[in-house]
């Protein structure tokens, strides 16, 4: 489908520490939202309105992905 997945995605329940958990899973996280999501629709070059609903449709995709079904 074209997604480009990084190594650690698939490895942050081997680290060693709940603080190496959180930032393995929430890099990968953040910068697959940032690439597919929030920079197709412009990220912050399309103005500050723009911007603002750029950041609010990552943040709805976040909480739908995250709300137990």
């Amino acid at each position: 489908f074209g997604f480009e997945f990084l190594a650690n995605f698939d490895y942050p329940y081997c680290a060693d520490s709940v603080a190496a958990f959180w930032r393995r899973w929430h890099m990968s996280l953040g910068f697959w939202f940032r690439t597919y999501i929030y920079i197709p629709l412009g990220g912050s070059r399309c103005g500050t309105a723009r911007t603002i609903c750029n950041l609010l449709l990552v943040w709805l995709s976040l909480i739908h992905i995250s709300e137990p079904t």
